[in-house]
């Protein structure tokens, strides 16, 4: 069954996440500095000029990239649920589940190797990478680690 053709709001709507996906595919392929804006646009299939209506800068356009791109780990990281009543088997779930989340799945791997490579450039964006993902697990293990130090089934740190 043929697709039907979007109308010209609909479109509209879209092209913005077009225009981020287009880039996270170019920015990762070259990094920021060799990825022109022109790629971008010619891999959604419009102007340069367009990409700008939407993202002011290339920086900003690499900005709401990162965020895209993470939103899936970061709203599936906050509805995880796994408990159990053993610290240990509950470290052990959650470290299966960030392997398959994040290490396990192109997309994070690419996001974060782009992330430490372009790290330099953005410095306000890998404050905001670690408090958004990074704070946010650290956290949970710690909490798992504190749990198993409380019911002696890890020893604490001195």
């Amino acid at each position: 069954m043929p697709k039907a053709k979007l109308t010209r709001a609909e479109q509209k709507i879209q092209r913005p996440l077009q225009i981020l996906d287009a880039a996270f595919e170019e920015f990762t392929k070259r990094g920021f500095t060799a990825t022109r804006v022109e790629d971008i646009a010619e891999r959604v299939g419009v102007t340069k000029g367009t990409v700008y209506v939407y993202f002011e800068t290339k920086e900003a356009l690499f900005e709401a990239m990162v965020k895209r791109a993470s939103m899936p780990f970061r709203e599936t990281f906050s509805a995880y649920t796994h408990k159990s009543d053993d610290p240990v088997e509950q470290l052990r779930l959650l470290l299966e589940f960030l392997f398959d989340s994040l290490v396990d799945n192109r997309k994070m791997r690419e996001l974060f190797r782009l992330i430490v490579a372009e790290g330099a450039k953005f410095p306000d964006l890998i404050d905001q990478h670690y408090d958004t993902m990074m704070a946010p697990v650290f956290a949970r293990i710690d909490t798992i680690l504190e749990e198993g130090v409380a019911k002696k089934r890890f020893r604490a740190n001195p």
